[in-house]
This record gives C-alpha cells, structure tokens and sequence, in this order.
C-alpha cells in the first residue's frame, strides 16, 4: 500500500466529542491511572494466532502531524507461525532527523515476549523539541542540537531491558544499559558510563542573565 499523504492533523480534528464518556469514565480511569502509578498495572496476556500467514509494507510519502511534515514513512511487518516480526518502521522526523526500528514479537504462555533494535540520527533536536511542544530548557543555542542513538530492547511489558545504548549528545558519548522491573515495588538496574559532560556550556546563557550586583559596577567621578 502506496499513500502520497495522509493528514493527521485532519483527522484529528474531525474526531467527535468524546467528553461525555470521558466524563463517565474518569472514575475508573483515576483509579486506573492510581494502580499504574503504584507499578500495580494488570498484565496483558494474548496469543498471536499461529495458522494465520500475513505480511504488509505500506508506505506514505508526507504525513501531516502537529503542522509540519513527516516524510518516507515505512511499515514493513509479517505475522508468521506465531510470530510478528517488524523488519522496517522508518520516518524523517523534522528537525533532520531520521528514525528507524525492528522489532521480533512473539507470546510465551500468553505473556507478550519482544526484542527491538532502535536507532536515531537528530541534526537538530531543538526543532524537536518544538515541534512535540516541549519547552526547551534555557541552555546556549549551539547546545541540544546534533544527537544520536542506538539501542535494543528486549524483554515483557512487566519487565525488561535497554542494551547496548550508544548515545551521543553534544560533545558527550553515553553508553551502557537499564534493567526496569515493573512491580509493586518498582525495580531499576542502572549500568551507564558517561565520557564526559562540561557543564559550563550549558549553564553559560543563564549565568548571563544573572544581574550585576550594583556594588560591583564602576562609579563615575
């Protein structure tokens, strides 16, 4: 399936008004949200059905979201004896960024079991970050732009892990792993090592806003 365009934003804003039910349903959506918040979420379960052989790629040229352009949109999936393997998902994100993944899913007694493979190039996250409506932190213009990251995941939604991260941000290389155990008693394992990190670069425009004491200012005579 080929689409030259599809406007997301459009259909968005042609979405009726829901607020009636969700006014029905905030009771059990707070307690919902309560449980989640105290690692108590239930556990999905479902089984992919194994006599079922499908595949797709579809591919969309532009994709309109949040008023700018999401390009070279790519899904290439197939379900197979059980198992969803994602061979492709790309994009180019604004800001110059492109965005891929894979990923292999697959169910163990009813547990969703998933490996995925991630990897980002960002020529300028700050466009990024604008364009998700994330406020930027008060940091020098040349800082938060070009970034990069590779990483697998692989584990279940109740428990999983985040290797080989290969981060590069700035001038900085963050590599490593995170282990999450989604529990009652939320559980991390955290194995990162940071090359380096100057600190001064960032902080440089907010000690420029810092007003001069008065003291400090030379007198005319």
């Amino acid at each position: 399936l080929e689409l030259k365009k599809l406007d997301l934003d459009g259909l968005i804003s042609k979405r009726p008004n829901l607020s009636t039910k969700s006014s029905q349903k905030a009771k059990g959506a707070g307690q919902a949200s309560k449980n989640v918040s105290m690692g108590i979420a239930a556990p999905i379960r479902f089984d992919l059905p194994k006599a079922l052989d499908a595949s797709v790629i579809i591919s969309v040229d532009t994709i309109v979201f949040r008023d700018d352009f999401i390009r070279d949109a790519v899904l290439n999936a197939r379900l197979q004896e059980g198992v969803l393997t994602v061979n492709q998902i790309s994009a180019q994100l604004p800001g110059g960024s492109d965005v891929s993944a894979s990923m292999r899913l697959h169910s163990l007694d009813g547990i969703p079991v998933f490996k995925a493979n991630f990897e980002s190039a960002v020529s300028d996250f700050r466009e990024i970050l604008g364009w998700l409506n994330i406020e930027i932190p008060s940091v020098p213009a040349d800082r938060l732009r070009k970034m990069s990251l590779r990483a697998q995941i692989n584990g279940t939604l109740k428990q999983f892990e985040i290797r080989n991260i290969d981060l590069y941000f700035d001038s900085s290389h963050l590599t490593g792993g995170v282990t999450v155990a989604w529990r009652k008693r939320l559980g991390f394992g955290i194995n990162l090592m940071l090359d380096r990190l100057n600190l001064d670069s960032y902080m440089q425009s907010a000690k420029a806003e810092i007003p001069k004491d008065p003291k400090t200012r030379g007198s005319k005579t």
